[in-house]
C-alpha cells in the first residue's frame, strides 16, 4: 500500500522532468540550429580521399572560472572561442574585501551564484563588475567546495572536502544543511555537478583521482572514472552541459598552474580536451556558458573498416583498406544528434 501511494508522485515527477529536458533542449535548438553536411558523393581513384564535411552555425566555447595567478589573482576569469580571454575583478565585496578563493560559480536562471572557500561565503556575483554580494550566513564548514544547481528541483548543492559532507544551500540565507556524507577514503574531494538525465550528484576526488556519481536518495557513491594522472594533474571541478560532463584540468609545469577544459567520456573512460590550455591559472571555478556539438566521423557500412586521421575533423583524411563502397556519417551531437551521410566507392 505504501508503494503504491508513492507510485503516482515518482511517475508524475520522472514526466515533468522528461518534459522539462524537451522544451530546454528544442529552445536551445530553435535559437541556435546547427547544420550537418558530410560532402559531395564520389568515386575515389586510390586508397584514400580527404573528407569535405562541414558543421555551420556552430554554438562558440564560452566557459568562466575564477582565480587566477599573480597579476589576475582573485579575478573572474572568462573564455570564448571568438574573442579569447577575458578578466574581471578581482572578486571583492561591496565594501572592498577581496573574495579571493572563489571554488565555484552556477547559475540559477538569471542569477550567478559564487562560493568562497575563504571566508566561507555564499555569494551573488555581478559578472561585470567583479562586485560579490555575501547572502547573510557564515558557513560552519571549513572548505566548502564545488556548486551543483539541481533545476528541476531548484536545490543548490556544494561539498565541504573536510567533513566530505554533501550540503543542501539556502540561496536566500546562505545557511546549510547536511545531506550526505561521502567515504572516509575520499580525503581531498574538489569538484560538484549535478546531473538532470539521471538525477544524480558527481564529485571528483582527488586522493582517489577519481569521479564518483551519487544517487541521494540512497546515498551509496559509485565509481564513475579513474584516471592515474599523478599529483601534478588536478581534476578541479565538475559541470555537466547539455548532459555532457567537463571538468577544469590543471596542470602543474615549471612552478606554473595552468588550466584546460576536459570532456569526460564515462564509457570509453577517457578524456578529451575541449578549447585551448590557459597558463598561469589555476582554474577552480567551472561555468559553461556555451559548447560546441561534439562532432565525429563514423562507418555506416563498407567491405573493410576506413580508418580516420582524426575522427573530430569534418575534413579529416579516410583511408580505405581494400576497394569497395563505403558510407560514412558526419556527426553533430549536442542537444540532441544531427547527422549526414556520404557515399564513397574507392576504386584501386
Amino acid at each position: 500500500m505504501i508503494l503504491r501511494n508513492y507510485k503516482l508522485p515518482i511517475l508524475i515527477c520522472v514526466a515533468v522532468t522528461v518534459v522539462f529536458l524537451a522544451l530546454l533542449a528544442a529552445y536551445r535548438n530553435s535559437v541556435h540550429k546547427i547544420t550537418v553536411y558530410a560532402g559531395p558523393d564520389q568515386t575515389i581513384r586510390g586508397a584514400s580521399a580527404s573528407l569535405q564535411g562541414a558543421v555551420l552555425n556552430q554554438r562558440p566555447l564560452n566557459f568562466w572560472t575564477g582565480d587566477g595567478n599573480h597579476a589576475t589573482e582573485d579575478m573572474l576569469v572568462k573564455y570564448d572561442s571568438r574573442s579569447g580571454v577575458s578578466y574581471v575583478g578581482p572578486l571583492r565585496n561591496p565594501e572592498g574585501a577581496f573574495f579571493g578563493w572563489p571554488s565555484d560559480f552556477a547559475r540559477i536562471n538569471q542569477d550567478v551564484y559564487g562560493i568562497d572557500a575563504d571566508r566561507r561565503r555564499l555569494y551573488k556575483l555581478n559578472a561585470d563588475t567583479g562586485i560579490c554580494e555575501p547572502l547573510k550566513a557564515k558557513l560552519l564548514y571549513r572548505r566548502v567546495f564545488g556548486l551543483a544547481y539541481d533545476e528541476i528541483h531548484d536545490k543548490l548543492y556544494a561539498v565541504d572536502k573536510v567533513a566530505r559532507k554533501v550540503l543542501l544551500l539556502d540561496t536566500l540565507t546562505g545557511d546549510a544543511s547536511e545531506v550526505l556524507t561521502l567515504p572516509a577514503s575520499h580525503l581531498d574531494i574538489r569538484g560538484l555537478a549535478y546531473n538532470a538525465g539521471d538525477n544524480r550528484i558527481y564529485y571528483s576526488d582527488e586522493s582517489t583521482e577519481s569521479i564518483y556519481h551519487c544517487d541521494l536518495t540512497i546515498g551509496q557513491p559509485r565509481l564513475l572514472v579513474t584516471f592515474q594522472d599523478g599529483q601534478d594533474t588536478v581534476m578541479e571541478e565538475l559541470d555537466f552541459h547539455d548532459g555532457r560532463l567537463f571538468a577544469s584540468c590543471l596542470t602543474f609545469r615549471e612552478s606554473i598552474w595552468s588550466m584546460q577544459v576536459m570532456e569526460i567520456d564515462a564509457a570509453l573512460r577517457t578524456k578529451h580536451p575541449v578549447g585551448p590550455v590557459i597558463n598561469d591559472l589555476s582554474g577552480h571555478c567551472l561555468l559553461i556558458n556555451s559548447m560546441p556539438a561534439r562532432i565525429l566521423w563514423r562507418q555506416i557500412s563498407g567491405p573493410d573498416r576506413a580508418q580516420f586521421s582524426d575522427p573530430a575533423d569534418p575534413q579529416a583524411t579516410v583511408e580505405f583498406p581494400q576497394p569497395g563502397t563505403y558510407v560514412l556519417e558526419l556527426v553533430a551531437e549536442g542537444t540532441h544528434q544531427i547527422a549526414d551521410s556520404v557515399t564513397l566507392k574507392a576504386v584501386f
